[in-house]
């Protein structure tokens, strides 16, 4: 993974992101990084990923009009769930790649759900913050999960709509 977070910073430096590989048929096509369900899987450590390269800015991933941030650092991270185990607030979390199709596809319906529940909503970026990714043992994006402090009180993986809003709705209360 170290060796591909380098590849993935140079990438970056040079002006260019990484999209899903898509597939005009409607199979799902072997060794392609996203699935028709909604899922993208990591590539294996030594793998090489089939995925296409496009650049992809950081305005992109972050709207200034929504109640969410990216976390870039594990000490980012820790400052935050440490907040969360001193007030007792919620975390929901997207785990998230800009090569990612899915992820983007859910990105606005997530934005939303962030205006309408109390809670902190975050983004990670695999790719960039990928000790994070494995400690939280993400395999395939978009990955969701809601904390409290430390504690991982639920997990899901895809792009259904529902099943996170039902997921977010179990752990967080709305705003009124």
């Amino acid at each position: 993974m170290v060796a591909l977070k380098w590849i993935m910073d140079k990438l970056r430096a040079a002006g260019i992101k990484v999209p899903f590989l898509s597939s005009s048929s409607s199979s799902t096509t072997t060794g392609s990084c996203c699935s028709k369900d909604g899922t993208c899987s990591m590539p294996a450590t030594g793998e090489q990923s089939t995925c296409k390269v496009e650049q992809v800015s950081k305005e992109e991933r972050v709207s200034p009009q929504v109640n969410f941030v990216p976390i870039e650092s594990m000490e980012e991270w820790e400052d935050l769930v440490k907040k969360s185990e001193e007030n007792g607030s919620k975390i929901v979390v997207d785990f998230t790649a800009s090569w990612c199709g899915p992820c983007k596809k859910i990105a606005p319906f997530y934005e939303a759900l962030s205006a309408s529940y109390d809670a902190t909503f975050i983004k990670i970026d695999v790719d960039e913050l990928d000790e994070l990714a494995e400690q939280a043992k993400v395999s395939m994006m978009p990955t969701f999960a809601v904390y409290q402090g430390k504690n991982q009180l639920e997990k899901m993986s895809g792009a259904n709509e529902g099943k996170l809003e039902a997921m977010v709705s179990t752990h967080v209360a709305k705003f009124k």
